[in-house]
C-alpha cells in the first residue's frame, strides 16, 4: 500500500483516474502521481505544430477532451504533440486523419491560456468543433480572431465558456462564412 499523500489520492498518468492509496492497482503498468499538473494550453496560436506537415486547413474536427489516448502507433496511426503551456505533458494534441484532439490529463478540463488570440485561426475546413465544455476560459481574457477565417463551420456552441474575465472579443468571429448558428448567450461581456 502507498502512503497517503496530501492530495488524499494517487492519480494514474495513463488515465488521470484519481485512487485512494489502497486502491491503486498493483497489477497494472502504469505510472502514478500525487498531484495532476493544471492542464494549460500554450498561448494564442503557438499550441499547433506543423512539424508532422499537418496544416491548419487540413483538419476538419476539433475535439476537446478532459482526457484522451488513441490506439495505434503514434507516428504511423497518429501524431502527437505536448501543446501546454508549461511544455509539461499537461495538454496533448491528438491527429488522427484529420480529426485534431486536444487532451488534458484528466484534471477536469483543459484552460484555455490567458492570450487565446487566433487560438483557432485558419482552420478553414472544420466543420465540427465538439466538446466546448472542457476548455475552461474563466482566465481569459484576449479571445481576438479566435475563430477567424473557420470558413466552413456552420454551428458552434460556446455557451459553457466563461468569458468573465474576456476584454477584447475583436474579431472572434470574422470570416466565418458558413456560420448559421452560433450560442453564446450565456457569455458575460461586462470587461
Amino acid at each position: 500500500v502507498l502512503p497517503t499523500p496530501a492530495s488524499g489520492k494517487w492519480y494514474s498518468v495513463t488515465t488521470g483516474t484519481g485512487y485512494a492509496p489502497a486502491n491503486v492497482p498493483d497489477k497494472t503498468a502504469d505510472t502514478y502521481v500525487t498531484q495532476l499538473a493544471t492542464p494549460i494550453l500554450a498561448p494564442n496560436s503557438t499550441w499547433f505544430n506543423n512539424d508532422y506537415g499537418i496544416t491548419r486547413d487540413s483538419i476538419t474536427e476539433i475535439v476537446i477532451a478532459n482526457i484522451y489516448k488513441p490506439t495505434g502507433t503514434a507516428g504511423v496511426d497518429y501524431y502527437v504533440w505536448d501543446a501546454s503551456e508549461a511544455k509539461d505533458g499537461s495538454v496533448m494534441v491528438y491527429v488522427e486523419g484529420t480529426k485534431l484532439t486536444i487532451s488534458g490529463n484528466g484534471y477536469g478540463c483543459v484552460y484555455a491560456n490567458a492570450d487565446s488570440s487566433n487560438v483557432f485561426n485558419g482552420f478553414t475546413n472544420m466543420i465540427s468543433f465538439v466538446g466546448a465544455n472542457f476548455l475552461d476560459t474563466s482566465r481569459t481574457t484576449t479571445l481576438e480572431k479566435a475563430f477567424y477565417d473557420c470558413l466552413s463551420l456552420k454551428e458552434l456552441d460556446l455557451n459553457s465558456w466563461d468569458t468573465s474575465n474576456v476584454e477584447n472579443l475583436r474579431g472572434t468571429f470574422n470570416g466565418m462564412l458558413a456560420l448559421e448558428s452560433i450560442a453564446v448567450s450565456n457569455w458575460n461581456t461586462g470587461k
